[in-house]
């Protein structure tokens, strides 16, 4: 089977930069477990992971040495350039950190009844008769809604 180029990247993306096993993106991905090898073998997906690694903690330690330079001359100086400088540092990391953390699980079922009750309340106190239409169009309604949610699932 053909696979489009954007699979392929995808699944090198899923493998190299976040870290994942291959048998990971082969359940992530549904693309069977051959494909992936050799996708990985011809391309040296191994050695992309080996190489994103080193040069990502390379990254980390160059940053904390950076902010302890910057805090040191904070400190020494007081000057509000060097302040500055470390607290734009300090909060880029902290939003890096933020970003390597696992997503929370969203139970989009209970988000999806929250919002229509939400709705029907609304419609309750401001057109009675539109909760008549919203009712009508119910099945209309949940389709459109799952496939909001559906491409955002896949977009994450």
């Amino acid at each position: 089977m053909t696979y489009p180029e954007d699979t392929k990247e995808l699944a090198e993306e899923i493998y190299v930069y976040d870290g994942k096993t291959l048998e990971q993106v082969c359940e992530q991905t549904q693309i069977p477990m051959p494909t992936l090898k050799q996708w990985s073998s011809d391309d040296g997906w191994f050695q992309k992971k080996k190489e994103y690694r080193s040069a990502a903690l390379a990254i980390k330690h160059d940053t904390i040495q950076l902010q302890r330079r910057l805090t040191e001359k904070a400190l020494e100086t007081l000057d509000p350039q060097a302040i500055y400088a470390l607290s734009r540092l300090r909060a880029a990391t902290r939003k890096e950190g933020a970003q390597d953390q696992k997503e929370p699980d969203i139970d989009r079922p209970r988000m999806f009844l929250e919002d229509m009750e939400f709705a029907v309340k609304i419609l309750q106190e401001v057109d009675p008769q539109a909760l008549k239409v919203f009712g009508k169009h119910f099945g209309l309604i949940v389709r459109r809604w799952k496939d909001s949610h559906q491409d955002t699932k896949t977009q994450s």
